[in-house]
């Protein structure tokens, strides 16, 4: 499941900046359907992933991260290439 989050507004309804950390679980609902389908799939999305912590080498961070947004999945793809999945 995805890491908590901090809301994206404060107790006087003020929204905060978004970060790439609220996007990870986003979805564009201009890809689906209807707005309900978008919904289910972002929370699909979000109930598939589980949170892990682990080291990683700065260089490999470095690395993944240099290539923009996105990085944590590309770090994904490439754990699930070496994994053959």
């Amino acid at each position: 499941m995805s890491k908590h989050r901090e809301p994206l507004t404060d107790a006087e309804g003020e929204a905060r900046e978004i970060t790439a950390d609220d996007l990870v679980d986003a979805v564009r609902a201009s890809d689906f359907e209807s707005y309900e389908a978008a919904c289910t799939e972002a929370l699909r999305r979000a109930e598939a992933r589980e949170a892990a912590e682990h080291l990683l080498d700065a260089d490999l961070l470095e690395h993944f991260r240099a290539q923009g947004p996105d990085w944590t999945d590309r770090i994904n793809a490439a754990l699930r290439k070496a994994a053959g999945l």
